[in-house]
């Protein structure tokens, strides 16, 4: 499917790379990040009959984004204690908040990655990403 879509975006995602710890200063010092640019095809979050992802109780279809990719996007692990990625977009911070993951579906040409992007300020607590 991603092989088939013509209009691409480069997006930029910050992710954590390790775990945060205390300075002898005794603040907090978030984990380091990278940069990961990931193409792919940025579309409206829309509510209809093919789609996978569904928004959270309490978001707007305009809180959210779908990313579709041929890789996988992070998402929030609590039993791996990882953080979301993170991107940009039109100037507003969107957290990874779900992924349907179709990279092993039977036809070669349906292979890719659906993410549910979600902006942080709409998300009760902010989120579960990486802060820039």
């Amino acid at each position: 499917m991603v092989g088939r879509i013509r209009r691409q975006t480069e997006l930029t995602f910050l992710r954590d790379v390790g775990e945060g710890s205390w300075g002898e200063d005794g603040a907090w010092h978030e984990s380091p990040r990278k940069l990961i640019k990931i193409r792919g095809s940025l579309q409206p979050f829309t509510m209809n009959k093919s789609s996978t992802l569904i928004l959270p109780e309490g978001l707007k279809y305009n809180d959210a984004k779908v990313f579709y990719s041929a890789e996988q996007i992070q998402t929030v692990d609590q039993f791996e204690m990882s953080k979301a990625d993170v991107t940009y977009i039109e100037g507003l911070e969107y957290v990874a908040l779900g992924v349907a993951d179709w990279r092993h579906a039977v036809s070669s040409r349906m292979r890719h990655c659906e993410t549910l992007l979600v902006r942080r300020d709409k998300l009760p607590g902010g989120g579960g990403g990486s802060r820039p």
